[in-house]
């Protein structure tokens, strides 16, 4: 299965990619205001309810693009895939994780006079997973990980996402054969939170990695399967979010059946906007599509120590403003992140190219 560049389903993908970058920064610009603040119910209960369905859609279009090509998957086909992803995804990750690291020493030393407890020679928390992360517990009583990041934080995401593609001839097998029977597989280790209890295998990754793998390797074209069911994946979505706020505004724990649904109705519900409006013309459209070449920079330059020093002395003015000022702060923090991110790319792009080419993994457009 192919998706030509000049289709509507490329410009339909393109056009997921930099407010799925927006929406994760949103995900990362807490609310700092009482409980019972306006705008921490808006944050909570509405803003919460669509950050969280960004990391599941990334995983899901990668899925969904991993598997295709115009040879039918095979070892070479394989190989030659994973060769590309050195470059695309392996080198770009240990540039950052080692530039979060040596932000974060240099910042130690500046501020405490020592480089802190993760030494230069500690290659598993530098590369791969520190110490602290969230763990879940399975029905049948294990734990395992369901976020442990490296020394950049936000790349556990890129670090399952490689993990997934290593494993993709596994993926591929079991998707292949067991079909449609993919969809109450995944949702029975969701309900049960029966986990895989290694870092790099979270739930997540391997829940939307295969479902986007599902519609390439049986040669569905997943938007012409979500368009004709549009009214339904968003009004679907519409509704399981009114229960799980009404069920969180009476203090009943969400269960985990709704949070599976949740997420995959909400990513469906993305893909069919996001074929709808790429279908149209209008100027924010072009600017959309032109801005999703930033999207692999945002992700990793928005969480870096450059950007919070650039603005913790703001957020902190901002919050000490009367009434008013944790909500000025939560606006401010996530605008001029994400603005700051943009003008960063564009500048890179303008005096080094070839620099900003390898730290997003060769994602750039002329």
């Amino acid at each position: 299965m192919i998706v030509d560049r000049n289709s509507l389903q490329s410009k339909a993908l393109a056009m997921l990619r930099f407010p799925l970058a927006a929406l994760i920064v949103l995900l990362h610009t807490g609310y700092e205001g009482a409980s019972t603040d306006v705008t921490y119910y808006i944050a909570h209960y509405v803003i919460g309810n669509l950050v969280t369905l960004s990391v599941p859609a990334f995983f899901f279009m990668s899925g969904y693009l991993f598997f295709m090509g115009k040879e039918p998957f095979s070892l070479s086909v394989y190989t030659e895939k994973m060769r590309k992803k050195i470059k695309g995804l392996l080198i770009p990750y240990l540039l950052w994780n080692i530039i979060a690291y040596l932000l974060g020493v240099a910042y130690k030393l500046a501020k405490e006079h020592t480089i802190g407890d993760v030494m230069p020679w500690d290659f598993v928390s530098i590369f791969w997973a520190q110490e602290n992360g969230i763990t879940a517990t399975s029905i049948l009583g294990y734990s395992y990980p369901v976020i442990f990041s490296p020394a950049s934080g936000v790349l556990w995401f890129i670090r399952d996402l490689m993990v997934m593609m290593i494993c993709s001839p596994l993926i591929y097998f079991v998707v292949k054969r067991i079909k449609w029977g993919l969809f109450p597989l995944l949702f029975f280790l969701n309900v049960l939170n029966l986990g895989i209890p290694l870092v790099g295998f979270s739930l997540t990754a391997l829940t939307f990695f295969s479902l986007g793998s599902f519609f390439s390797i049986h040669q569905l074209d997943v938007f012409s399967w979500v368009k004709n069911r549009k009214l339904f994946w968003l009004v679907s979505f519409l509704l399981i979010v009114m229960l799980s706020v009404w069920m969180e505004i009476l203090g009943m724990t969400s269960h985990g059946i709704l949070n599976f649904f949740h997420l995959v109705v909400g990513v469906f519900a993305c893909f069919s906007i996001a074929y709808y409006f790429a279908s149209r013309e209008h100027i924010l459209i072009k600017w959309n599509l032109q801005l999703a070449e930033t999207s692999f920079w945002i992700y990793c330059f928005h969480a870096t120590m450059i950007i919070w020093l650039l603005n913790k002395d703001v957020g902190y003015f901002l919050s000490g403003i009367p009434n008013m000022g944790y909500t000025l702060n939560y606006v401010y923090m996530f605008v001029a992140r994400l603005a700051e991110c943009v003008i960063a790319f564009y500048i890179l792009k303008k005096l080094c190219p070839s620099v900003l080419g390898v730290l997003i993994g060769g994602r750039l457009t002329k």
